[in-house]
C-alpha cells in the first residue's frame, strides 16, 4: 500500500522548471548581490533545536532594492537618506514603477519579516552534523518551488556561523496550535480533546498534501512531527527542517538512526531504511495528537517509548483510541497509518480516500485556495519589534536571553517550581517548595538518596540553551533533565577529593566548575536572583557537608565570587565580544 508514488507529468514538469511565480521572489529579495549577516536586522529569538537558533529578522533597505509599499505598489530604492536602524525613522528615495520618485519612511514599506537559521560551525563540526547541514540546503533548494515546503530565500556564513534565511511562520508550529487547542478543551473542563474536528481535518489533509508532493520528487521527511510543521499568516502550512531527510533520486542523506522518538516507525527500531513508509507512520501519530491533545506512544524515557511502540506493533498492547477520535471516525484512519508492517500501512492514495476527509484531501488547488480554519494573520509583536544590527555581543545576548523566549509550557512550570522557593544556609536542609511536586523527579535518583533540591533553568553549551531541570540530591550528584522527554540527559561529575565550585556570573547566571570533567563549566540560567542564591547555597551546603563527611579526602572549599569566573567562561565572552 506505501508503493512508492508515480510522478505526474504536471509534477515532473514542475520540478524541471518554476512556475513564472516561483521564479519572482517577493520584491525584497531579489538581489544579484551576496548578502551576509549585516545585510539584515535582527531580533528575539524564536526558537531554538539541538544544533540551531532560530532568529527574527529583516533585509536592511539599501540602495538598489525593490520593496513592497503599504499601498499595493512596487518601488526601487534609488536613495537611503537615513539608514533604518531606528524602525521609524528610516527615510528613502524611492522610484515607482512608472518612473515617478517619492520620497518614503519605513512606515511606507511592507516589510517581509524572516525567520533565519543560525547554526555555529565549531558546534556543528564537535557533534559531526556537518552533513546534515548540507543536505538540509541541498533538498530545500530543490523543492524550492513547493507550495508545501518552506522556501530557503538566502544561505551564507562568517567565521563562526551558517545562515538559513527563510519566511517567518506567524502563526508558529503546529504543535502551538495543537497545545492552545488543548489547554481551551481542558478549561472547558473536555478531557483527551484538543482540535475541532473542522481545523484537525484541514491541517491534517494539508500535511498529506505536502507529502504526497514531497514524495513525488522522492524525498522521504524521516522526521515528520507537529514542531516541523509551520503555520503561515493565511493559516496554510509549510514542512520545514529537512536536516534528517532523504533524497532517494540522488541517494543523499544520512542513514544514522534518525527521528523523534514519540514519532518513529518500528523498521528503523529494527535498523531497516526508512522510505516513504515512515512518513505516513508519523502522520499516523499526529492524526491522534491533533485530535486527543496526547501522543498515543508516550513513556519517561525513549527505552519505554520503543518498548510501546513495539508492543502495539506486536499486537500485545494495541493503541487505545479516546472518544474523540472514535466519534469522528479517525480510528481506521490512525488504524492503517499505524499498520506495523511498511507493505501494509497506508500510502497516500488510501489516505486521501478515507471518509475521515469527506473528499477534502483529494483536491489539492481547491484545498490550497480555500480559507483556513485558523488564520493567525500578521503577528503584531513581530511587526514592532525594535531590531538592531548583527554583532558577535547580539548573538551572544541572544544566547544568554534563552529563558525568556521559553514557551508557556516551560513558564508554566518554572513559575509551579520557583514560588515560595526559600533558600537555607548552614547544615544542609531540604527546601520545602511550595506547589512543587518532587516526586515526578524520583525515578532519576538511586533508591538510597532523595533529592535535596530541583529546579528549572536554562542550560547553556555554545550559543545554544535547552529547557532542564536540575537536581541536587543527598549522595552529592547533580543530574539534569529534559522535564518534556522525561529523559536524564546527563549528570555533573563530583567526588570527595575533586568537588565541584559555584561561579556566579550575575544575577541570573551561574557556572557550575567540574575538576573531574577537566574543568569544564556547566552554564546554567534561572529566573530570579532568589533562585539563583537558592543553587548557590545548596551546593555550597552540600560541599560543606561532604568536607564534614570526608574530612581526610576534602580539599579546602572556594565560596563562589562575582569576581571569579572560570576559565571558559572568560574564553567565552572574550571570543565573542566585539573588539
Amino acid at each position: 500500500k506505501s508503493e512508492e508514488p508515480p510522478v505526474s507529468d504536471k509534477r515532473q514538469e514542475a520540478s524541471r522548471s518554476p512556475s513564472p511565480a516561483a521564479k519572482q521572489p517577493p520584491p525584497q529579495q531579489q538581489q544579484s548581490a551576496k548578502l551576509g549577516a549585516t545585510d539584515f536586522l535582527w531580533g528575539k529569538t524564536l526558537g531554538e533545536g539541538a544544533f540551531a537558533r532560530v532568529v527574527h529578522a529583516r533585509r536592511r533597505v539599501a540602495e538598489g532594492m525593490k520593496v513592497a509599499l503599504r499601498s499595493g505598489t512596487a518601488a526601487v530604492v534609488s536613495r537611503v537618506h537615513c539608514a533604518d536602524e531606528e524602525e521609524d525613522v528610516g527615510r528613502y528615495e524611492v522610484m515607482l514603477e512608472g518612473g515617478t520618485p517619492l520620497e518614503i519612511t519605513n512606515l511606507d514599506i511592507q516589510h517581509e519579516h524572516l525567520a533565519v537559521k543560525i547554526m555555529e560551525k565549531l558546534h556543528i563540526i564537535n557533534n559531526n552534523k556537518v552533513e546534515y547541514v548540507k543536505q538540509e540546503k541541498d533538498i530545500l533548494a530543490k523543492l524550492r518551488t513547493s507550495p508545501w515546503v518552506i522556501r530557503l530565500i538566502a544561505s551564507f556564513q562568517d567565521p563562526d556561523s551558517v545562515f538559513m534565511v527563510m519566511p517567518l511562520a506567524h502563526g508558529g508550529m503546529l504543535l502551538d496550535l495543537i497545545r492552545r487547542r488543548r489547554r481551551e478543551a481542558e478549561a472547558e473542563g473536555r478531557q483527551h480533546q484538543a482540535m475541532p474536528l473542522v481545523e484537525a481535518r484541514f491541517y491534517v489533509a494539508e500535511v498529506l498534501c505536502a507529502l504526497e508532493w514531497l514524495h513525488a520528487q522522492r524525498v522521504v521527511h524521516r522526521d515528520l512531527k507537529p514542531e516541523n510543521v509551520l503555520v503561515m499568516e493565511t493559516g496554510h502550512i509549510r514542512l520545514t527542517d529537512f536536516g534528517t531527510a532523504l533524497d532517494q533520486a540522488s541517494g543523499n542523506g544520512v542513514t544514522d538512526f534518525v527521528g523523534t522518538p514519540e514519532y518513529v516507525c518500528p523498521e528503523v527500531l529494527k535498523d531497516e531504511p526508512a522510505t516513504i513508509a515512515a512518513d505516513m507512520w508519523g502522520l499516523g501519530v499526529m492524526v491522534f495528537q491533533m485530535l486527543s491533545g496526547h501522543l498515543p506512544f508516550s513513556a519517561s524515557s525513549e527505552w519505554l517509548i520503543f518498548e510501546i511502540i513495539l508492543a502495539h506493533c506486536s499486537g500485545e498492547k494495541p493503541v487505545a483510541f479516546p472518544s474523540v477520535v472514535l466519534a469522528c471516525g479517525a480510528d481506521t484512519l490512525i488504524q492503517g497509518l499505524l499498520q506495523p508492517s511498511p507493505e501494509e500501512r497506508s500510502g497516500i492514495a488510501d489516505a486521501k480516500t478515507h471518509p475521515f476527509f469527506e473528499g477534502l484531501a483529494n483536491d489539492e488547488e481547491a484545498l490550497r485556495a480555500m480559507d483556513a480554519p485558523f488564520r493567525p494573520g500578521r503577528n503584531p509583536e513581530v511587526d514592532s519589534e525594535p531590531l538592531v544590527q548583527f554583532s558577535q555581543a547580539w548573538l551572544l545576548e541572544q544566547s544568554m536571553l534563552a529563558g525568556e523566549g521559553a514557551d508557556e509550557a516551560e513558564l508554566v512550570m518554572m513559575e509551579e517550581m520557583t514560588s515560595g522557593a526559600a533558600a537555607s544556609t548552614g547544615k544542609l536542609q531540604r527546601i520545602s517548595i511550595q506547589r512543587q511536586d518532587l516526586s515526578r523527579w524520583t525515578r532519576f535518583v538511586r533508591e538510597d538518596e532523595t533529592i535535596l533540591h530541583a529546579g528549572p533553568t536554562w542550560k547553556r553549551k555554545g550559543l545554544f540553551s535547552k529547557f532542564r531541570i536540575l537536581i541536587l540530591t543527598s549522595d552529592h550528584r547533580l543530574v539534569y533533565i529534559d522535564p518534556n522527554e522525561m529523559e536524564m540527559k546527563g549528570f555533573i561529575p563530583w567526588s570527595p577529593e575533586q568537588p565541584v565550585r559555584v561561579n556566579t556570573i550575575d544575577s541570573k547566571h551561574f557556572d557550575i566548575i567540574s575538576p573531574l570533567d577537566n574543568q569544564r563549566a556547566y552554564h546554567f540560567m534561572v529566573s530570579s536572583p532568589q533562585e539563583l542564591k537558592v543553587w548557590t547555597t545548596m551546593i555550597n551546603s552540600a560541599l560543606h557537608a561532604q568536607r564534614d563527611k570526608y574530612p581526610e579526602r576534602a580539599p579546602p572549599i572556594e565560596e563562589p565570587s562575582l569576581a571569579r569566573m572560570s576559565s571558559s567562561s572568560l574564553s567565552f565572552f572574550r571570543k565573542k565580544s566585539p573588539m
